[in-house]
This record gives structure tokens, C-alpha cells and sequence, in this order.
């Protein structure tokens, strides 16, 4: 039976390339750390999007969950890469380590579901 998950579990699994384009804001470039920020969030929306359309509410949540952690794992990232403070980037650190394990949690669920 479908479901409508298809593309929801592909785009949350991150077959999908959604990095940005240069973007403006009060037309001014972006600044490096504004479009590290600005890809890293624009990660999640597409496959979130397509988790929404999901029928099942089960798949629905997990699959846009996996999407809605992925991108707490690439804005931590950009924390990592160009943040200074050693407090944020030691939750940074801790985000994705939990993030990760929950993606995998999440996925084992997706794959075994049989609704």
C-alpha cells in the first residue's frame, strides 16, 4: 500500500542537493557565515516538505524528523567551523552526536515500518 513515502524517504535519507544560491539581505551579500548558515538550513526544507505530504503519520514524523535533525547536524557544523566560543561549540559537538544517533534510530524504524 502507499503511503505517499517514496520521496519523503529519499529526501530524508539526502538524495536531494539543496545548497543555495548567493543569496541578499537589505541588499548586501552574504556574508560567509550568514551563507554557511542560510545552505545548512536550506538542507532540511525540501525533505521536510516532502515528510509533510506523508498520509501515514508514523512515516510522516519520522521521516521529517530525519530531515529536521540533518539539518541541526549541518547548522551545528557551521558553529563548528566558524564559531569562537568553546561553550556553543562544545553543544554543537553534543547536538550532533545525539542528532546522529537519532537519525539512525529513526531510519532503522523507516526501513523496517510496515504500515
Amino acid at each position: 500500500m502507499d503511503h505517499g513515502a517514496a520521496p519523503a524517504v529519499q529526501a530524508a535519507a539526502g538524495n536531494e542537493s539543496t545548497t543555495a544560491p548567493p543569496m541578499e539581505h537589505g541588499g548586501k551579500p552574504l556574508d560567509a557565515v550568514q551563507q554557511a548558515n542560510m545552505d545548512a538550513t536550506n538542507e532540511m526544507h525540501a525533505p521536510m516538505m516532502a515528510a509533510a505530504i506523508i498520509r501515514d503519520p508514523d512515516l510522516a514524523s519520522n521521516c521529517g524528523m530525519i530531515a529536521h535533525h540533518r539539518g541541526a547536524i549541518a547548522t551545528a557544523k557551521v558553529k563548528i567551523a566558524m564559531g569562537k566560543d568553546a561553550a556553543s561549540l562544545a553543544l554543537a559537538e553534543a547536538i550532533i552526536t545525539a542528532q546522529e544517533k537519532e537519525i539512525a534510530d529513526m531510519t532503522r524504524w523507516v526501513e523496517k515500518y510496515k504500515p
